[in-house]
């Protein structure tokens, strides 16, 4: 996991210390050798001067062959010994600068990390997350966390259900301590040996206090930027029906003044003043469904029976402009959690967009299918049309509020949705080709049993 970058040593992974000692050992078996020949050459002059024929010179070239024999075994063993301890020191010194490297990295990351073994001792803490629990090494080291916190601290109790359930969590923040105004981001996972087998939990602590401050000012931001976004919309959405209530009133004066009174101008004249009051209400209606939190009223919906009542709905409008709807759910998709009526103005809104945008006909395809995020079970429904598509410069702001390609659009149907969907824990994405068609995917968690039906946001 750790690996040095180790130098290539000279002729190969021969290092060049093990030279000398290896030149040594051969020559002083060459020499032993030498010596000895020396020795028995000069036996054999000896007893050529001397004429005389001893058995002896028989048995000390039979000598000579056997030491030679065990000085070269000699130097072989001596030669591996020493590769086998150079390897050795090798192994032992690159082990070392692994240990010392993992060392470093934990105590130099910002990021504590603390572990524990099956028996919930502490093996393992690094300074930072020393600085975070506001304990010392020396003090921790050894302990079982029951020990090393209170009773009640959710950071012990994550790390209990770890190593006694296998139950681990991910970017959880919590105060710790809990009477204090530090935020601590928790994270635990499984430590497993070389064959992984659980050992232990690895647990991550980071300070985010400073972090979650900066995310709720530009939470706060955000508002206020969206807020000014829908003043500047709800304004002038509004304006043209008040100028057209305001032009239609003066007219309307004049005609009531007049003698003698004309009744059909004065008739006409209220008829576009009543059509201007409701789309007011109509403008004034869609922005408090937006602006305001959605009150769910939440059941286990099945999708697919929503989709087609829907379908039911804007088929005669689809039939004029020559589109062709195509349904297609399986059979054992689960339900979703959710408020079926606000389920099917989703559906409503992103179906009357896709039919609207095939004037010259085309085919609107609905599907759904089982899918999976973050290990949950979940439904995918996908709305395709084949209409004039949405150019890249507007497809990011789709959902933005009192944003229409549409002349007689307010801009609030697709914003309205992507509250809807939000409130209901789900997710909706978009893609378009110009000209090719556009994709409304949404993605739901789906409902296995009764107790997993997620509380609605607020």
């Amino acid at each position: 996991m750790f690996r040095p970058n180790l130098q290539q040593p000279l002729f190969g992974y021969f290092p060049v210390r093990l030279i000398i000692p290896v030149l040594f050992i051969v020559a002083v078996v060459v020499a032993a050798v030498a010596f000895l020949g020396l020795e028995h050459e000069r036996t054999i002059i000896e007893e050529i001067t001397t004429q005389s024929a001893n058995p002896s010179s028989a048995r000390s070239r039979a000598h000579l062959i056997q030491t030679t024999v065990l000085l070269f075994v000699f130097a072989g063993l001596s030669i591996s010994v020493l590769l086998t301890y150079q390897s050795y020191q090798s192994t032992k010194q690159t082990l070392e600068r692994v240990k010392g490297l993992a060392r470093n990295i934990l105590h130099s990351i910002p990021t504590g990390v603390l572990t524990i073994d099956q028996t919930r001792r502490v093996t393992a803490i690094n300074p930072m997350a020393e600085r975070v629990l506001g304990v010392t090494a020396e003090s921790a080291l050894g302990l079982e966390i029951s020990q090393l916190f209170s009773l009640h601290d959710p950071i012990s109790r994550c790390m209990q259900e770890a190593v006694e359930r296998g139950e681990f969590v991910r970017n959880l923040d919590i105060r710790y301590p809990p009477n204090d105004m530090r935020w601590v981001r928790l994270t635990t996972s499984p430590l497993a040996d070389h064959e992984r087998r659980r050992t232990g939990v690895v647990v991550l602590l980071q300070d985010v206090t400073d972090l979650l401050v900066l995310e709720e000012q530009l939470r706060r931001s955000e508002k206020l930027s969206a807020l000014h976004t829908l003043s500047a919309g709800v304004a002038h959405e509004i304006r043209n029906p008040l100028s057209a209530l305001d032009l239609n009133l003066h007219l309307l004066h004049g005609e009531v003044t007049a003698e003698p009174v004309n009744q059909e101008p004065v008739q006409r004249y209220l008829e576009i003043v009543n059509t201007e009051v409701r789309r007011i209400r109509g403008i004034v209606d869609n922005f408090l469904r937006f602006a305001r939190p959605t009150s769910l009223v939440l059941g286990e919906v099945r999708l697919d029976e929503v989709v087609q009542h829907i379908v039911e709905l804007v088929r005669y409008e689809a039939q004029e402009r020559g589109v062709e709807i195509a349904v297609e759910f399986p059979t054992d998709l689960p339900d979703v959690s959710g408020d079926e009526t606000q389920l099917g103005q989703v559906f409503l809104n992103l179906m009357i967009n896709a039919v609207q945008a095939m004037p010259k006909g085309g085919t609107l395809r609905i599907l759904g299918t089982n899918g999976t995020a973050a290990g949950r079970s979940t439904i995918e429904v996908s709305v395709t049309d084949t209409g004039v598509g949405i150019t890249k410069a507007d497809l990011s702001k789709v959902f933005e509020p009192f944003f229409s390609t549409k002349p007689s659009g307010n801009g609030l149907g697709l914003a309205i949705a992507y509250r809807i969907v939000e409130d209901h824990h789900g997710a909706i994405r978009v893609t378009s080709q110009e000209g090719a068609g556009t994709t409304f995917v949404l993605s739901f968690p789906a409902v296995l049993n009764s107790a997993s039906i997620p509380a609605p946001h607020s």
